[in-house]
């Protein structure tokens, strides 16, 4: 296993920037919304030939028991990054200074007794690097300031990860020349709450995507990795797509797009339909994208323990009448929340 990092700190300091910076790719979005990362985003990095992971995390918040939004699951997914993790990067914000939050979240870190090194973010030079850290010493972490938008100080954080996080080369199979094989890449790809988070759970026995019966709460492309049977799997959890008229926020857009590419790069695409919902014109549109771009590519019907039993037979009956568009495509009947229908997706995607 790769030694992992996660990148911690409250909503919109700057984290999935500084994750961006790391990889010198753009793996997640950035945006000036805050809590546009809800679920964890892992990927592998390279820094002076070594290899690590990276976690990406939704802000740790402060969160009621209401039920009524996903900021306690945002806080699980953080949780349970640095539970995973060998060493922890506290994002800060420099310009705001030190807040309660950042306290708790310092607090949090401690707890878990995992190294860990204070970035602060947004100070622009050296110039003014000791005035806008004074207020931070007393968290107790080495601090280091940088500016992930404008590059300051990117390559000495690289420097201070590879030095005081990774092990040395050789060990833990860390700097080993063969890649860590993703074994077949599977994107999930649908309509917003046609349940893709809950089918990667249930395939993959895990909580890794957060699930939410609010349309939308997976906004980027989220990597889960699994191995079985001595096969390994990556599967590619994606934002729903919406139709044009309906994806009006520049957040959404970036989303849809990074959710269409995650199929064009994946080995097959699992599109997700809701059993309930028919086959809509939007489930039609991503067939025509698939079937133009010469996709691998399966149908889940998911959501089927929803449907009466009376009227299961005519709901296949529709479903295989609807999709003689795609009459060459498999089609498989699912139930996430059950599980009905769902060990046979994989040997599906094994065969395309």
């Amino acid at each position: 296993m790769l030694p992992t990092i996660a990148i911690v700190g409250r909503p919109n300091v700057g984290k999935s920037t500084i994750f961006n910076r790391m990889l010198r790719r753009q793996a997640a979005i950035t945006h000036d919304q805050a809590g546009v990362t809800r679920d964890r985003i892992y990927a592998e990095a390279r820094i002076d030939d070594r290899r690590l992971a990276l976690v990406d995390t939704g802000g740790l918040e402060v969160f009621s028991e209401d039920g009524e939004d996903v900021r306690s699951e945002i806080f699980a997914q953080a949780r349970e990054a640095v539970e995973e993790s060998q060493a922890i990067l506290l994002v800060l914000d420099g310009r705001e200074g030190l807040t309660p939050l950042d306290q708790d979240v310092a607090e949090f870190i401690r707890k878990s007794g995992k190294p860990a090194l204070a970035v602060v973010n947004k100070v622009d030079g050296e110039e003014r690097s000791h005035e806008l850290l004074a207020e931070f010493h007393g968290l107790g972490f080495e601090l280091l300031p940088v500016s992930a938008a404008h590059g300051f100080n990117i390559q000495a954080l690289r420097e201070e990860v590879v030095e005081r996080f990774l092990p040395p080369v050789g060990e833990d199979g860390a700097d080993e020349d063969d890649e860590d094989e993703q074994g077949l890449s599977l994107a999930v790809l649908g309509r917003p709450n046609a349940g893709k988070s809950s089918l990667v759970n249930a395939l993959t026995g895990t909580t890794r995507v957060i699930v939410s019966p609010v349309a939308g709460t997976t906004r980027d492309a989220v990597d889960v990795r699994l191995e079985k049977d001595g096969k390994r799997y990556t599967f590619v959890d994606t934002a729903g797509v919406r139709r044009k008229p309906k994806v009006r926020a520049s957040l959404e857009r970036f989303s849809v797009l990074r959710a269409l590419k995650a199929s064009q790069r994946a080995d097959v695409t699992v599109l997700v339909v809701d059993a309930m919902s028919g086959l809509t014109t939007q489930d039609k549109k991503l067939i025509e994208f698939l079937d133009r771009e010469k996709l691998p590519f399966l149908v889940a019907v998911n959501k089927v323990d929803l449907v009466p039993r009376a009227e299961l037979k005519q709901a296949r009956e529709y479903f295989t009448r609807e999709l003689r568009i795609c009459p060459h495509v498999p089609v498989l009947y699912t139930s996430a929340l059950t599980g009905r229908g769902v060990a046979g997706v994989l040997p599906a995607a094994e065969k395309l």
